[in-house]
């Protein structure tokens, strides 16, 4: 099997390239500039510029770029348009995109795969664009992640920021009662659900979560009860919504039955 695997050396861009070699893949590496974060292994990297230079010999391709922190105009180019200039060469490629589950924007409910899909921000309105691009390819995966989390994450959310705030001031800062809940996947298990989907053989959007979403409160107490002097502390207000899931359908179609459990991902984090 010959993949591509587009954002490499990204979160879960590196991830998927190990889960590929785990599979003893041949494995080709798009990344830009910057090769921090790639993995060690016998891959072949290639410029996100030589994109118009690939053969079509590719089995799969991953496509695992862009972030929500990028500008609308690098959002629109790492997703509808490196996807485009892939389609244009790749024709024969099964063609497995990353996507999210902003593309369902703020609900109330708890969403599923057959949620209304309602994008509120510049993230999901140009992820489900590229989704509808990517349905143009003859073979084809999409999955909808919920919140990553890992060895590597963006230092600046909410997990990563609270375990270095315990681990240096024994302090965890909540805002508002607490309450707000969201799902975290581990990028391991993201990776799972998308080489899962590169090798069914039918075309299928699938969602990627958790069996559970975590209130701020809970995570804070995972992270304290294993820096027993850590507290929590709340403070001001947290007006943010919400988001659970229930992804009971993709889980049993993708044949994904085990998950990381949020303490020991967690851990893996303090550990660091």
């Amino acid at each position: 099997m010959k993949v591509l695997v587009v954002g490499a050396n990204g979160l879960l861009g590196s991830n998927l390239v190990r889960g590929c070699l785990d599979m003893s893949w041949e494995t080709d590496c798009v990344v830009r500039t910057k090769v921090d974060n790639l993995i060690e292994g016998d891959l072949q990297l290639i410029n996100v510029t030589e994109i118009e230079k690939l053969e079509d010999s590719y089995d799969i391709v991953f496509h695992a770029a862009g972030n929500y922190r990028q500008q609308v105009d690098e959002l629109i180019e790492s997703n509808v348009g490196i996807v485009g200039r892939l389609m244009s060469k790749l024709k024969s490629a099964k063609l497995v995109f990353a996507s999210t589950v902003m593309v369902y924007g703020n609900q109330k409910s708890i969403i599923s795969e057959n949620t209304i899909i309602s994008p509120v921000d510049n993230y999901g309105v140009v992820k489900l664009c590229t989704e509808a691009l990517v349905r143009q390819q003859e073979k084809h995966v999409i999955v909808r992640l919920a919140s990553l989390y890992g060895l590597g994450m963006y230092p600046n959310t909410f997990i990563p920021i609270s375990i270095r705030n315990a681990k240096k001031d024994n302090v965890v800062t909540v805002f508002g009662n607490g309450e707000r809940s969201n799902n975290y996947i581990h990028v391991r298990d993201a990776v799972q659900y998308l080489l899962a989907g590169a090798v069914k053989s039918a075309n299928g959007t699938y969602l990627a979560s958790a069996r559970k979403s975590y209130s701020n409160n809970e995570l804070a107490s995972i992270i304290c009860n294993q820096l027993p002097e850590c507290e929590i502390r709340h403070t001001g207000e947290d007006k943010s919504f919400s988001y659970c899931y229930d992804n009971g359908k993709s889980r049993d179609l993708l044949g994904i039955n085990q998950e990381t459990k949020i303490s020991e991902g967690l851990k893996e984090l303090i550990d660091v």
